[in-house]
């Protein structure tokens, strides 16, 4: 925050808002912990497909992996390539 107001930015603009690289090195089990013992929670990534993401939390699952997009990847993939798109 002190870099930020340094260059000329202002506190009112940080609100709700949080780093980005803290949020995907704890997206990975690698969060960042301040002298208090705050640990950086990790962050959503999805952008315009932010709706799309309830495919893969069917049956009251709360977590998703990656092999499972990448798995939904490759099968929307294979449906294109058999329509000939």
């Amino acid at each position: 925050m002190e870099d930020y107001q340094r260059k000329g930015g202002s506190p009112e603009d940080t609100d709700g808002c949080k780093c980005l690289c803290n949020g995907l090195l704890a997206n990975i089990g690698h969060p960042q912990i301040r002298r208090m013992g705050y640990v950086e929670l990790p962050i959503v990534t999805s952008g315009n497909d932010i709706n799309r993401i309830a495919r893969f939390l069917t049956d009251g699952k709360t977590s998703y992996s990656a092999q499972e997009v990448i798995r939904y990847l490759l099968d929307a993939d294979r449906d294109h390539a058999e329509k000939g798109e």
